[in-house]
């Protein structure tokens, strides 16, 4: 192989990339590849949109190892942008290109990131094929023997074989500190989803506060998923998301959106968004809200609220009750907070115009509060009743 220097960084790369940042100044690379070197810094760093865009402005190579090494990491940093059908052709090209080279220690390298994409899209068969393909490569170093184990652990998973993903689980906590920081960081979030569908909510919160101790990760929008959806999920703590908090990884602000469109009873919003999902991913992410992932926090919390969201036939009253019977029946019955704009429709049989309208409806939950007792909560513009108030009886 024409490309000795090259392939003897990467491999410092993925073995000791602290010690192999002063590649950078070899003068034995030609200026591609110092790029692709430049771009794996990135990649560890979490700047993977940084990354693409240097990949993608690298010149076509005469040297196949060169453009396998492009697409390898092309695939790996859309991967962690969960751009994941266009991550696993990437790795795929790149891996059949490894293959005709034969450099087993990268095929091996494209078959273990290809293993978490098909882990992602839940492609069972296709994960297995994989970890096969794996354990026909000979292996060259220990690192390589803990990724085949997590590759195995994460089959175990996916297949709800529960005893044997925990025999990985045992099997990976013995090493776990020898594996690279970034390897760390992605067995602790594999973990996280794990105890996520076996609902141990407070295993997840022990993985969470051992994310903590990665600073790089801790400041990510996948921590930051991770943290506020599973408060909502275990607390019923309400969701506030910011769309630039999440504009690297636009299938999480969507996946929070939908759960904040429920929380404030906007069901044609969280449509909206749900579109947005389905359209990158439609076999996932189906019409009418059907999930067909993997049980994780977004499924449990979106199949929550579906399961309090009422119709609007529902909650209507009886046609003789006054405005104070009515809100408290309507408010009553729902199993969900109810958004103020139906609150007033079911009251007054009209859309509310302006401000002023909403002035009566904050009015009337006053008086009931005030005259009746019944302690009305008021988040985020909806309204439900408190605890055991929802029992109070009005006379």
């Amino acid at each position: 192989m024409e490309e000795k220097t090259f392939y003897k960084i990467l491999k410092e790369i993925n073995l000791n990339p602290k010690k192999s940042r002063q590649a950078l100044t070899d003068k034995r690379l030609s200026l591609s590849e110092k790029k692709i070197i430049e771009a794996y810094f990135l990649v560890r760093d979490n700047k993977n949109e940084e990354a693409t865009d240097i990949l993608h402005d690298i010149p076509s190579s005469p040297s196949p190892f060169v453009e396998a090494q492009k697409k390898l990491l092309l695939g790996i940093s859309l991967n962690n942008k969960s751009k994941y059908l266009e991550a696993a052709a990437s790795l795929e090209s790149a891996f059949k290109q490894f293959e005709v080279l034969k450099t087993p220690y990268f095929s091996f390298v494209a078959l273990f990131n290809l293993s978490f994409i098909y882990f992602n899209l839940k492609e069972s068969k296709k994960l297995n094929l994989t970890i096969q393909k794996m354990h026909h490569i000979p292996l060259e170093t220990k690192l390589q023997e803990m990724r085949l184990l997590r590759c195995q652990f994460l089959a175990s998973y996916l297949a709800n074989e529960t005893e044997s993903a925990l025999g990985y689980l045992g099997k990976i906590k013995t090493f776990k500190s020898e594996l690279p920081e970034s390897d760390i960081i992605s067995q602790l979030v594999c973990e996280f989803m794990f105890f996520v569908k076996l609902e141990k909510f407070e295993m997840c919160q022990k993985t969470l506060n051992e994310m903590k101790l990665y600073r790089k990760f801790h400041l990510t929008e996948n921590y930051n998923f991770m943290k506020v959806l599973l408060s909502h999920v275990v607390n019923n703590t309400p969701l506030y998301v910011y769309d630039n908090d999440f504009t690297k990884v636009p299938i999480l602000l969507n996946e929070l959106k939908v759960i904040q469109s429920f929380e404030e009873n906007n069901r044609e919003a969280a449509k909206n968004y749900w579109q947005k999902l389905s359209a990158s991913l439609p076999h996932i992410y189906q019409s009418d809200f059907r999930f067909q992932g993997e049980k994780c926090l977004f499924s449990i919390a979106l199949y929550e609220h579906l399961s309090k969201h009422d119709t609007v036939a529902n909650l209507v009253t009886k046609e003789d009750a006054n405005l104070t019977e009515k809100l408290v029946q309507i408010l009553s019955n729902s199993k969900a907070p109810l958004g103020k704009e139906l609150i007033y429709e079911l009251l007054w049989g009209e859309h509310a115009e302006s401000k002023d309208d909403f002035k009566k409806l904050v009015r009337l939950i006053s008086k009931i509060r005030n005259e009746k007792g019944i302690e009305i909560v008021s988040r985020k513009g909806t309204y439900f009743i408190s605890g055991d108030h929802k029992n109070k009886k009005i006379g």
